[in-house]
């Protein structure tokens, strides 16, 4: 018989009042929790984008300053990108941040169904199909050609018909399509690299003995013409795509697993429709000593946070986009008539 082992207790947090905060969000409490934090003081309220941006990437460089760990999280994609920008351009200021750029390409997944895979007008030319298992050669012509290996990338050249030609080293092939399920499909995008940046792996790599995984983060020590060299390890630079993204600011699913010393979590309202009580428990419970929560509207972000962790459909996402503009455009309505009061004592003194 096995025994089994149960886990009860948060030990991760080192503050007490942090510490029951966080076991109020992993119980469902999450307003509760919400509270305690924002008692704590780390939840801040920043009306513009400016200077909810600035306040991150400062808080970002003196942990970098201090030595200490710290991870950045947000929502969606798009609030990554920017607090990146931010934080690189800061890095930078200070000298933490190489002043030379290198553009290194990475592949990013389109995430397309298997369904999606299997029609010819999904493909564009100039696209990656990477295989992640070993298919057989589609028969073409007569002719069963070679098997695609796992961790080959072809390039998509053209459409032929209901056939897809791709190419690698100057050998062209069918794709087989009936077997979907053993490719990922990619697009190019350009990524600038300087040392000091920090990347995420987006998928599991092994190259001369170094193993990377999905979602492990490393930071940039060299960028050389055939190779780039991390704190841990490198990759040859071989004219093919890297599995990487920048790492600087990452998804609260991204984030999972990860323990730091301060975490830094950006909440506007524009990204509301992906935030839920999941998703900030995620965010908030990675840190050690540490939280800030940067927001556009405490009020709003709490009724966010609040809502019941759950698979959505496209329809519900629409749905939460549409109610994250409406409860913007109202935002920005009560900040107006905040103003012309403030305006209005203003004339009465």
């Amino acid at each position: 018989m096995i025994a089994q082992a149960v886990l009860t207790k948060i030990y991760r947090q080192q503050i007490p009042a942090l510490r029951e905060a966080i076991e109020d969000l992993s119980k469902g409490r999450t307003a509760e929790g919400f509270d305690k934090l924002d008692k704590f003081g780390v939840i801040q309220e920043i009306a513009d984008d400016t200077g909810r941006l600035a306040a991150i990437a400062g808080k970002q460089i003196e942990a970098i300053e201090a030595q200490r760990s710290s991870l950045i999280v947000a929502p969606t994609h798009g609030e990554c990108g920017a607090i990146a920008g931010a934080v690189r351009q800061a890095m930078r200021e200070k000298g933490l941040l190489s002043r030379t750029e290198h553009s290194v390409t990475r592949l990013e997944r389109l995430n397309l169904t298997e369904s999606q895979q299997r029609d010819p007008v999904t493909y564009e030319p100039g696209q990656i199909v990477g295989f992640h298992r070993i298919a057989k050669g589609a028969v073409r012509n007569g002719v069963t050609e070679k098997r695609f290996k796992s961790g080959e990338q072809w390039e998509v050249l053209r459409r032929k018909g209901r056939a897809v030609i791709v190419g690698k080293d100057d050998v062209e092939r069918q794709l087989p399509l009936d077997q979907a399920q053993k490719f990922s499909v990619f697009e190019r995008r350009e990524i600038a690299l300087s040392i000091g940046d920090r990347i995420r792996f987006t998928k599991n790599v092994r190259h001369r003995g170094h193993k990377f995984l999905n979602n492990e983060l490393r930071t940039v020590v060299s960028v050389h013409e055939n190779k780039i060299v991390f704190d841990k390890g490198e990759i040859v630079r071989n004219g093919a795509g890297f599995h990487i993204d920048q790492g600087i600011a990452i998804t609260s699913h991204a984030s999972q697993a990860k323990t730091v010393d301060q975490v830094i979590v950006s909440v506007p309202v524009c990204s509301f429709s992906q935030a839920n009580e999941a998703q900030f428990y995620v965010s908030m419970s990675r840190a050690r000593s540490a939280m800030h929560v940067f927001t556009d509207s405490k009020v709003a972000l709490r009724e966010a946070v609040t809502r019941p962790s759950k698979r959505l459909s496209s329809w519900e996402l629409l749905d939460g986009a549409e109610n994250d503009r409406a409860l913007k455009a109202e935002l920005d309505r009560q900040r107006a008539k905040a103003q012309e009061e403030q305006q209005d004592r203003t004339y009465e003194r």
